[in-house]
């Protein structure tokens, strides 16, 4: 058993974090893809506070194809929503 929680916890301050982070903004990149009419390999991401700078879990800008959002990612239903849209061309 103690070993089973050195594990988790070793687990989530090491790698585990960083690809849970990555997956996220994976999901991200593929939600705003379409979102926008973008391919996703376009897509631009840009943490907007520290939750998504550090654990991808925060505010997050993106940019594709002239246009640019806002989401958020909502830890209770566990996806990004749409917080704002913009036309505006992405050069800004």
């Amino acid at each position: 058993m103690k070993r089973l929680l050195a594990m988790t916890l070793l687990c989530s301050l090491g790698g585990c974090a960083a690809q849970l982070r990555e997956a996220r903004q994976a999901d991200l990149r593929n939600r705003a893809s379409f979102d926008l009419g973008c391919p996703a390999q376009q897509i631009e991401l840009t943490p907007l506070d520290q939750n998504a700078a550090h654990h991808g879990i925060g505010a997050t800008g993106v940019r594709g194809c002239g246009r640019q959002a806002t989401y958020i990612w909502d830890g209770y239903r566990r996806l990004w929503v749409m917080n704002d849209a913009s036309q505006r061309s992405s050069a800004q």
